[in-house]
């Protein structure tokens, strides 16, 4: 049997599904739609939840950041408007306006949601979470943004209880900006962000630090056991004892000039071990015979107690001392300094330290100083004065 066709035909239309391929199977693990629905009310005037809309233009950040007017064209391009239900004309730059605005007023809530589910999804480790202060430069003219009120509801029940972050000058820098506070979990894979937050310009790691720990201890992210590490900018006692309070080891540098004295104290009977921590990095110099330094680290750890400066109670501690080889030659190339200004002492409020291997009993160089600065020791008229 013979068959014949007269007429027009359907032309075929191929659609690039591209990164949508792996990202809109990830959104819908992550079950991002129903989480933001839950927090968001349905409007009975809208076709299609903000959870719906939000997931789609998740996807378009992660796949080609465009602006919102162009969203639609990118939706029909992609297929992702087949991928979601949503036809590209529902999609304006108004509707995903509302869903925005409607996002903010429950930011908290919703993040908190998304980082347990991903904790739960992926089977992430709890027992170490990594929190890092960084900035966002603004160009442009802010003269509406103001500071934010000095006493706020933290952590926050609802998003409007916390109004937009403050874009302003952020002290030594001419910049107009906003600090940006990230809480990750480290496995070895990488780094997951979990929880991130806004701050006024203005705003320091202390209090970006003290947020985000009030934040995690209240969505159970961060339990009694987890160890918190964070950096230089977030140091204080206050920040030890608050979360010495709620059974929470924490690692961070503090400021060399707090602790030269307990140094100089020890430094005749500290004992040297050599880490046996590599970073990444380090690792593949030696995997691949680079001929960049290979630089290793050497500890000392003291014994130390604080006092809580709310309570009085004294909490125990242990100071560690940091001597990376890198110091030693950079120290050769500045002439020997003998300044220590720039060094680290790190500490962390847990019963025991990783396993090193023992070494011989030494002391620094003369030249260097304990520490793992970036910058290497400074020259004796820039102590006290080294910054990162």
């Amino acid at each position: 049997m013979a068959q014949a066709w007269h007429g027009p035909t359907v032309p075929d239309v191929t659609l690039h599904f591209g990164p949508l391929a792996l990202i809109a199977p990830l959104l819908r693990r992550l079950d991002i739609a129903a989480i933001i629905d839950r927090h968001l009310p349905p409007d009975p005037q809208l076709a299609f939840s903000h959870g719906r809309v939000l997931s789609l233009l998740l996807a378009a950040r992660l796949c080609q950041p465009t602006a919102l007017i162009n969203v639609p064209a990118w939706a029909a391009d992609s297929g992702a408007d087949l991928l979601w239900g949503l036809p590209p004309e529902s999609l304006n730059d108004d509707r995903l306006g509302r869903a925005l605005d409607a996002f903010f007023s429950q930011r908290h809530s919703i993040l908190t949601a998304v980082a347990a589910q991903a904790l739960h999804l992926a089977d992430l480790p709890r027992d170490r979470l990594h929190f890092d202060p960084t900035h966002l430069l603004f160009y442009g003219a802010y003269e509406t943004s103001q500071p934010r009120p000095p006493e706020l509801p933290w952590p926050p029940a609802a998003g409007a209880d916390v109004p937009p972050a403050h874009i302003t000058h952020g002290y030594g820098d001419d910049a107009k900006l906003l600090q940006v506070g990230v809480t990750s979990v480290v496995d070895e894979l990488g780094a997951v962000p979990l929880l991130s937050q806004c701050l006024d310009g203005n705003a320091n790691g202390h209090t970006a630090i003290h947020q985000q720990s009030d934040w995690l201890l209240a969505a159970g992210l961060l339990r009694p056991g987890t160890l918190l590490i964070s950096d230089r900018g977030t140091f204080s006692i206050e920040h030890l004892a608050r979360l010495h309070r709620h059974g929470c080891p924490v690692l961070c540098s503090a400021p060399w000039e707090d602790y030269r004295e307990l140094y100089d104290t020890h430094a005749a009977r500290l004992s040297w071990q050599r880490a046996s921590y590599l970073s990444l990095e380090q690792q593949r110099r030696r995997q691949t015979g680079s001929a960049l330094p290979q630089e290793s680290y050497d500890l000392a750890v003291v014994r130390h107690t604080l006092a809580d400066p709310q309570t009085g109670e004294v909490i125990p501690c242990r100071v560690l001392f940091v001597y990376s080889s890198a110091d030693e030659a950079s120290a050769g190339r500045r002439g020997n300094a003998t300044s220590s200004g720039c060094g680290r002492a790190w500490r962390r409020l847990q019963p025991r330290w990783p396993a090193v291997t023992p070494r011989p009993r030494r002391r620094p160089s003369p030249g260097g100083s304990p520490g793992c600065s970036a910058t290497g020791p400074q020259p004796a008229s820039s102590a006290g004065r080294w910054s990162r």
